[in-house]
């Protein structure tokens, strides 16, 4: 075996070189970085969504509530109903028992 010199001006890199890139290479990914907003300004962000979820959530109990509301009165306007109906049934079946 015969081992063969690489002369310097070869198209072989030297490990510093090699290094030098690397270290050159990380700048666009700290610019992608300053890109993305920090942790921070997520947690706010979804603090936000979260406080807008609230009220919306609030909102919907409120007209849930409402409508159980109305619910409830039809119901009881209904009962009221069915009430005089079950009485007036009631009376004309005690008159024709008494005919």
């Amino acid at each position: 075996m015969s081992s063969k010199t690489v002369p310097e001006n070869s198209s072989c890199k030297s490990s510093t070189s090699i290094d030098s890139n690397l270290e050159s290479n990380k700048s666009p990914s700290s610019s992608i970085n300053s890109k993305v907003p920090p942790i921070e300004n997520n947690d706010t962000r979804i603090a936000m969504k979260s406080e807008k979820e609230q009220v919306s959530i609030f909102q919907l109990a409120n007209d849930i509530e409402k409508a159980l509301t109305e619910l409830q009165t039809e119901l009881s306007r209904n009962e009221k109903d069915f009430l005089d109906t079950i009485s007036k049934i009631e009376k004309q079946l005690s008159e024709q028992i008494t005919k």
